[in-house]
């Protein structure tokens, strides 16, 4: 198995928090309506999709078993106690069985087809078995055994083996929102906005894609006298300065669904919005390098100790973070004071490696170890941390995603394989997929007939031997886009949803990708882009 090791250089873990919001020491008052811009959330349903912002919206609707505290109930940034929530006390019989005693009379929002029921242990053990069997962030569930509903308000949870973790997994609204069977049984999933329908302190009344949702108080929250809201607006504003621009305007009291800004917006707001209250606070984020330390150069600890000695962490905080950041010392953030090493606790011969400066002595340390006119390096991506069995699970694997809104100008990119090439402009293939998906029928179809004519006239050859190339015999009148599985988040993409079929198994050790099929129209008949030339494209 390769080995990382973290550079510990970790600049600034302490990232400017910047919070648009009145002092939380005063007494909160009843009524009104709270006006957030912020970007689209891919998807409604919080277990088909990864995204943060699909579980910040709909954290507003959900509860769950347990929960995070939240506003004044957080102590400090780093207080994740864990506090009851549709579960009013629970108790851990051996270390292996947790047993959750539910509220009596917790209604699910009064909107058909549930019609504002009581929740029961069946909907938990409904919930969390679809976490389990849909979900992106389903390995974190991977120690459950078995999930029973013992009686009507009684729910117990079997794991394979002792899990520290697992109650901050449930608390995590990330994972294991409390939903209702009968709402995915009417619209197949909960991405459709009538099927939003939970327990939380907000109901969705509304949501135009593109401009707006809309949220007003829940008149049976479980929670006697709250909110004190009357309502939420979220405005979509997929551009930063725009959202800025907003804040500045008054037309929204947060620029972010999360009340924070930039560093660099939170020092202009001080002074065009005086009126603002904004606080610097420590957060959980941190900035690292990682190496593979299996292969070399990075295999040499003087290689690793000479990177982290070139690197000014002084010089980045204070362009960074106007000179307030925290430079971490190691893997705890700066915020978690109670448990992190400060470097002036350290011997000063072992803290120099992870927070000094000194170019002689990384130079010195690159002669030593073979380098003493430097080595080139390619940095990669970091992949998402995934639990071993997901690793395994994923290797080899082919899934072909049925894709019917990708237009036929859209190709494989040979030389970048986490982007394609589309309307001759090369992109990352997060951003080119939802963009293709966007495109009116009609525009789609005009291009499918201007790709059936051929190149334009005075296109020049090049044109015409770029209209040819690919075109391979595709059965079952499939067209077929690959993309590397580790390439980017494509899943996420609101136009993929549910099209998942059952993956096949490929040899093991077999490269993982990820293969976009779409039914080829008659007028589109060119195929000539979906891949790149030479290659055998399986059939759909």
């Amino acid at each position: 198995m390769a080995r990382r090791i973290i550079v510990l250089l970790l600049l600034a873990a302490l990232t400017l928090f910047l919070a648009a919001a009145p002092a939380a020491a005063q007494q909160p008052k009843r009524g009104g309506v709270v006006r957030i811009a912020e970007r689209e959330a891919p998807s409604l349903d919080p277990h088909l999709s990864i995204s943060f912002l699909t579980h910040s919206h709909m954290n507003l609707v959900y509860s769950q078993l347990v929960r995070f505290p939240s506003g004044p109930e957080q102590k400090h940034p780093t207080d994740f106690s864990i506090l009851p929530d549709l579960a009013e006390r629970w108790e851990q019989k051996t270390p292996t069985t947790l047993v959750f005693h539910l509220r009596r009379g917790v209604k699910f929002h009064n909107k058909p087809p549930v019609n504002g029921r009581e929740v029961t242990a069946e909907d938990v053990k409904y919930s969390l078995e679809r976490f389990m069997a849909k979900s992106g962030f389903r390995a974190r569930f991977e120690p459950v055994q078995a999930i029973d509903a013992v009686d009507r308000y009684t729910v117990r949870i079997t794991l394979k083996e002792p899990f520290a973790a697992f109650l901050n997994h449930l608390a995590n609204p990330t994972y294991t929102p409390i939903l209702a069977r009968e709402a995915e049984e009417k619209f197949k999933d909960f991405n459709h906005p009538d099927a939003v329908i939970g327990t939380g302190p907000f109901v969705l009344k509304s949501y135009e894609r593109g401009v707006r949702l809309v949220f007003e108080r829940n008149p049976d929250y479980f929670v006697k006298g709250l909110p004190y809201l009357d309502g939420a607006v979220i405005e979509i504003t997929p551009d930063a300065a725009a959202r800025l621009s907003l804040l500045r305007a008054g037309k929204v009291e947060f620029g972010h669904m999360w009340g924070y800004a930039s560093p660099e917006e939170g020092k202009s707001l001080q002074k065009t919005n005086p009126e603002l209250s904004i606080t610097p606070t420590q957060v959980m984020a941190q900035g690292m390098i990682y190496f593979r330390t299996d292969q070399p150069p990075f295999n040499d600890v003087r290689v690793r100790r000479a990177v982290s000695l070139a690197i000014d962490r002084k010089a980045w905080n204070d362009a960074l973070l106007f000179g307030e950041g925290c430079t971490d010392t190691g893997p705890l953030p700066c915020a978690m004071k109670e448990w992190k090493l400060e470097a002036a606790r350290m011997d000063p011969a072992r803290a120099k490696y992870l927070v000094g400066y000194d170019p002689a002595e990384a130079k010195k340390l690159l002669a030593e170890a073979g380098h003493p006119r430097g080595f080139a390096t390619r940095p990669g991506r970091r992949q998402p941390v995934q639990d071993r069995h997901q690793r395994r699970a994923q290797a080899g694997r082919v899934r072909q995603v049925h894709l019917h809104h990708v237009p036929g100008e859209v190709r494989e990119d040979g030389d970048r394989p986490d982007h394609a090439v589309h309307r001759g402009r090369r992109l990352p293939l997060r951003s080119v997929l939802p963009r293709a998906a966007r495109q009116p029928e009609s525009r789609r179809r005009c291009r499918a007939r201007q790709a059936a004519r051929g190149p334009a006239a005075g296109a020049g050859p090049e044109a015409a031997q770029g209209d040819r190339r690919g075109d391979p015999a595709l059965r079952g009148r499939q067209g077929l886009l690959r993309v590397p599985a580790d390439a980017a988040p494509v899943h996420q993409s609101p136009t993929l949803r549910e099209r998942l079929q059952a993956p096949r198994r490929l040899r093991s050790g077999a490269a993982a990708h990820v293969y976009l099929a779409r039914p080829v129209s008659r007028l589109d008949v060119s195929r000539r882009a979906l891949s790149r030339r030479g290659d055998r494209v399986p059939a759909g």
